[in-house]
């Protein structure tokens, strides 16, 4: 009796998954196939003149692990609030 009771019971809450997993979906294809309004671009993005930028905006240059490890040592001692030994 106990197991027709956790069949029904789990069979109750696959139906409801399973019934909310097709409503999502559906939304989700009503709201993907309504016209959007074009997005602004990202204010780090634009130039001085407003102008969309075509240059990298950071450019990272390769160092190995101890290079990369000195510096940020000694960033730390540098900062206000470093250890002093």
């Amino acid at each position: 009796m106990l197991q027709l009771l956790y069949c029904i019971a789990f069979g109750a809450i696959t139906f409801l998954a399973l019934r909310n997993l097709v409503s999502n979906l559906l939304t989700l294809g009503k709201a993907e196939q309504q016209p959007r309004p074009r997005r602004a671009p990202h204010p780090e993005l634009l130039d001085d003149q407003g102008n969309l930028t075509s240059e990298p905006l950071l450019v990272i240059r390769s160092t190995n692990l101890e290079e990369a490890r000195s510096r940020l040592d000694q960033l730390f001692q540098e900062s206000p609030d470093g250890d002093e030994d």
